[in-house]
């Protein structure tokens, strides 16, 4: 379970979650706000993704037809409920990309956002506490250089 005021680092080998005042110092982000949407009372949401066996007895994941009509539901709900905390669109951008480039600053913000079965959308808005340094191990880091961002002033 995330609590609100979570700080939150992710660099090297170590990784970071932790509600002590003390960790503060290493952290590079803080968890700002947290909306879970779950469509699961819902049986059409319910079963679009869904585990189960087939014939042959082995197991998979069942997508039915209408997961993209609901998960398009539960991202305008999660979206709704979380819109008047987050950034603005224009600043919804990857993190390992926007990291990667310098561009974290202390202060800024990040929406995360993640979907689940049954079906759940999730969203957390982190606070940078640091300007943030790229990364040596970034996914980013072969290819960075090639991908320059126009910044709108």
């Amino acid at each position: 379970m995330l609590i609100p005021n979570c700080l939150f680092r992710v660099g090297g080998s170590a990784v970071l979650l932790s509600n002590k005042s003390g960790d503060r110092r290493r952290a590079k982000y803080k968890l700002v706000h947290v909306v879970r949407t779950h469509k699961g009372a819902d049986e059409k949401a319910f079963r679009c993704v869904y585990q189960e066996q087939d014939d042959a007895g082995k197991t998979g994941v069942s997508l039915s037809k209408d997961l993209m009509a609901i998960a398009g539901g539960a991202l305008k709900t999660n979206i709704t409920t979380l819109g008047p905390l987050v950034l603005p669109i224009s600043e919804q951008l990857e993190l390992a990309y926007i990291e990667a480039k310098g561009r974290i600053r202390k202060g800024h913000r990040v929406w995360q956002i993640a979907f689940g079965s049954g079906f759940k959308c999730n969203s957390a808005v982190w606070q940078a506490l640091q300007n943030v340094k790229p990364s040596h191990n970034s996914p980013w880091e072969e290819c960075i250089d090639k991908y320059p961002v126009k910044l709108v002033l």
